[in-house]
C-alpha cells in the first residue's frame, strides 16, 4: 500500500483493541498520550459516529484538555487515515474509526447535522467488487452517505 492511501486496508487493519490501535497510531508517527488513549477508547465503545461536542463532553476527555487540542488530534488522526469525517461539513462534524472495509452507511440531517447509522447490507458492495474486477484497482473502497431533513427538524 502506498503512503497516500488514506484508509486502513483489511490486510493492515489493527485488531479492535485500544492497545493495538495505539500501536497502529505510533506506527503512523503519533505519540501515545492520555488524550489519544481516551479518544480511541471512546471510538471503540461507540456504535455511531461521534461529534466533537460529544468527545468534549466525555468526562475522560473534556476535563483534561480544551476543544482546540481535540480538533488538532482529530486532524492528525484523519491525515493518517485512522479516523474519517462523516456528515455535513457546514454542520456538526462526526468522526469514526477508519477500519477499511468495516464501513457503515449513514443518514445525515442537513438541518441539525445529526448522523444515523443505517443498519442494512450496503447496496454498493457488489458494485464495488465488480468495478475492482473490471478495472484492476486494488484496495477499492467507497463511502455512502444520504442527506435529508430528520423528523425532528422537519
Amino acid at each position: 500500500m502506498n503512503d497516500s492511501c488514506l484508509h486502513i486496508c483489511e490486510h493492515d487493519a489493527p485488531a479492535s483493541t485500544v492497545e493495538s490501535l495505539v500501536e497502529h497510531c505510533r506506527s503512523k508517527g503519533l505519540r501515545k498520550t492520555a488524550l489519544l488513549v481516551a479518544l480511541l477508547r471512546l471510538f471503540l465503545n461507540s456504535i455511531k459516529p461521534i461529534s466533537v461536542q460529544a468527545i468534549q463532553s466525555d468526562s475522560s476527555i473534556g476535563d483534561s484538555c480544551d476543544t482546540a487540542t481535540v480538533y488538532r488530534l482529530l486532524g492528525r488522526l484523519e491525515e493518517r487515515g485512522i479516523v474519517r469525517r462523516i456528515g455535513s461539513h457546514e454542520r456538526s462534524m462526526h468522526y469514526v474509526l477508519n477500519l477499511g472495509h468495516n464501513h457503515r452507511e449513514y443518514l445525515i440531517c442537513t438541518q441539525c447535522g445529526g448522523v444515523e447509522v443505517l443498519d442494512f447490507p450496503c447496496p454498493v458492495d457488489t458494485l464495488e467488487q465488480k468495478i475492482a474486477r473490471k478495472t484492476g484497482y486494488q484496495h477499492l473502497y467507497h463511502e455512502l452517505q444520504f442527506f435529508g431533513v430528520c423528523p425532528k427538524c422537519a
